[in-house]
């Protein structure tokens, strides 16, 4: 994604997706857009700490699944307040299973029943550019990251289960504009954080022993990349810390259509030092490590990628084709979210390290409304009147119950052995048949690419998360 940094005294824009710059539709329909400018599409998916709940970042929202995913639901941007643009925001799931989405001001949360929210009352005003949380949910941390004139950034901390933050040391000026934060699954104390400092610009590397209070800073600069996020954490050690970073003037390579080659660097140290593991060709959505430690996958947009994966340390090998715009490992299961367009899914899981994804949720057409509330509720009032008028306007869905025939309906597993479509003549993209609600309907070029190109935002968090 495409990041911009306004002048002090103003907050900085949110990581902007690279949007098509059009669309080609084979059958000459023109397609809806989204009610904030960008095409439907799956981002970043997490799970609860007990794996129940299942949720999937959208550009148009968020799905919802409280049966590991049998069954969605919807809700939408304006209900946590960060719907005014193409902002994809940071979200993580606590130990009750209460959503926590950061915002340009501040921190929203839904209640587990999905029925009400609420703000975090001292984080209000702040820029929330990050959330993690602990093994068990009962520890969540945010980080704030603000260009505003006087701004003080740094790391939040709850550690009664998300219901109290605390802010932590006595932070950076606007200068410091934090990217990451993630704490480690098997030492709490242990804080990894990522930012880029500018004038000069310099792209930074943090670690706290001590919860997030002390920030101990290191450069990342010689790899010669544009930022640096915190792709993960060991679930074992502490010491050992994955971060994926832009290579400078990538928009520029001659790589191909939605190439943004980017770099996935490991520590065996802390962060002391730092050595590349791989490199992609577009940009890296997705990042999974298994619950030991010992297989590693990740995955772009780019058709030269795919799903790749390393196991005991060894080379990176393609082990699917599918498009990937995140990924997660729980509980020995790799969830899967890709290029709907191309893939035929928005949502899959894998229990043979990602050969074989079975779909959970091919079209957002299959997204059963939103939560079932109260009349009086902004679940229902807000949410419920605009997912009647995006499902029949922007997602052209049948008007018969997206969930009728959902299962009989699913499409069969894809596997690494399965060509890649076929590709049309003239563009890098696919011809594919789009789920039933929405057959008929061939898209080419850009409507592929708003997926693809120079995703700024974090990709996709570690197991467990």
């Amino acid at each position: 994604m495409v990041s911009s940094r306004p002048v002090p005294g103003v907050l900085r824009s949110c990581r902007l997706a690279a949007s098509a710059t059009a669309l080609l539709v084979a059958t000459v329909v023109a397609t809806p857009a989204a009610a904030n400018g960008r095409f439907p599409a799956a981002q970043l998916v997490q799970l609860s700490p007990d794996g129940q709940t299942v949720a999937l970042r959208l550009t148009f929202g968020f799905a919802l699944s409280e049966d590991r995913g049998q069954s969605w639901r919807w809700l939408c941007e304006e209900l946590l307040n960060y719907g005014s643009g193409s902002f994809d925001p940071a979200f993580t799931l606590d130990a009750t299973r209460r959503l926590h989405v950061g915002a340009p001001d501040g921190l929203a949360r839904v209640s587990s029943d999905r029925c009400s929210h609420d703000r975090v009352p001292n984080l209000e005003r702040e820029f929330v550019i990050d959330l993690d949380r602990s093994r068990d949910g009962r520890t969540v941390l945010a980080i704030t990251s603000s260009g505003a004139e006087l701004a003080r950034n740094r790391v939040w901390r709850s550690d009664d289960g998300g219901q109290t933050f605390a802010p932590l040391g006595a932070g950076f000026g606007p200068e410091t504009l934090f990217e990451t934060v993630e704490v480690a699954r098997s030492n709490v104390q242990r804080v990894y954080a990522t930012a880029v400092r500018n004038s000069p610009r310099r792209v930074l590397f943090f670690r706290s022993d001590d919860g997030g209070a002390t920030l101990r800073e290191s450069s990342l600069d010689m790899f010669g990349v544009d930022d640096g996020f915190i792709a993960g954490v060991d679930s074992t050690n502490a010491d050992v810390v994955y971060v994926r970073a832009r290579l400078q003037g990538s928009a520029s390579l001659d790589a191909g259509a939605g190439a943004s080659p980017t770099v996935l660097l490991r520590s065996d140290d802390g962060g002391a030092s730092f050595r590349e593991i791989a490199r992609s060709t577009g940009a890296m959505n997705g990042f999974a490590l298994s619950d030991d430690g010992r297989t590693v996958w990740y995955g772009t947009t780019h058709p030269d990628d795919g799903l790749r994966r390393s196991a005991g340390g060894g080379p990176f090998e393609r082990v699917n084709t599918a498009r990937i715009t995140g990924l997660r490992f729980h509980d020995g299961t790799l969830w899967v979210a890709a290029n709907w367009v191309l893939d035929s899914f928005a949502l899959a899981r894998s229990t043979d390290e990602g050969r074989t994804l079975e779909p959970v949720l091919r079209s957002f057409c299959e997204i059963g409304g939103v939560p079932t509330c109260g009349p009086s509720t902004d679940v229902t009032a807000l949410c419920g009147a605009r997912w009647t008028v995006y499902r029949s306007s922007t997602l052209a869905c049948p008007a018969a119950s997206p969930d009728a025939g959902m299962d009989a309906a699913r499409p069969p597993s894809m596997d690494a052995s399965a060509e890649p479509p076929t590709m049309m003549p003239g563009c890098r993209c696919a011809a594919v048949a789009l789920p039933r609600a929405q057959t008929g309907r061939l898209l080419c070029g850009a409507l592929a690419a708003f997926a693809l190109v120079g995703r700024r935002r974090r990709a996709q968090r570690p197991a467990g998360r």
